[in-house]
């Protein structure tokens, strides 16, 4: 019982140690900003968060970047064209948060799993990777890290309507 509880911890700090390789890497190059995609991809929004046709959506973003960038610079840019697009009020944009605990008294707002769900397999799709890879590894990380970035930049912006005269 007691070995098995050592080689239990053994993998359990090996895998940790993997998976810590595995986001310190950049990701892999992909066709992701050349290839198009063979299915339809969509978030059917309600509440706080707008209807996400992800395929147009990456029709649009592909006008606005350079394809020769390496892919943690092209995914970072479109999953933040899509959050930009996510959220009905634009100031919601500042308390999403890619958490799983519970966030009920903390005034975040969770990234629907759906959409995260359908974000990443949009993303896998066109780079052409399979779930599990490095590549859906370091996208996980890149979509926190966008999140995370989002709340810390908070811009204390005045509002029009106050605006010095």
């Amino acid at each position: 019982n007691r070995h098995r509880d050592e080689i239990i911890t053994e993998l359990q700090s090996a895998l940790t140690n993997l998976h810590g390789l595995l986001r310190a890497r950049p990701m892999p190059h992909s066709p992701f900003g050349i290839a198009d995609p063979t299915a339809v991809f969509r978030y059917d929004g309600a509440g706080r968060f707008n209807t996400i046709d992800f395929n147009a959506e990456y029709e649009e973003f592909r006008t606005t970047i350079d394809v020769t960038d390496s892919d943690d610079m092209k995914v970072r840019a479109f999953i933040r064209w899509v959050l930009n697009k996510l959220v009905t009020d634009e100031n919601d944009l500042r308390k999403l948060t890619t958490r799983r605990r519970d966030i009920r008294n903390d005034g975040l707002i969770r990234i629907p799993f759906t959409f995260r769900s359908i974000l990443k397999n949009f993303v896998l799709h066109i780079a052409d990777r399979p779930a599990g890879s490095e590549y859906s590894v370091k996208f996980d990380e890149i979509l926190s890290s966008i999140v995370k970035e989002s709340r810390r930049s908070c811009r204390r912006e005045i509002p029009q309507d106050q605006s010095p005269e």
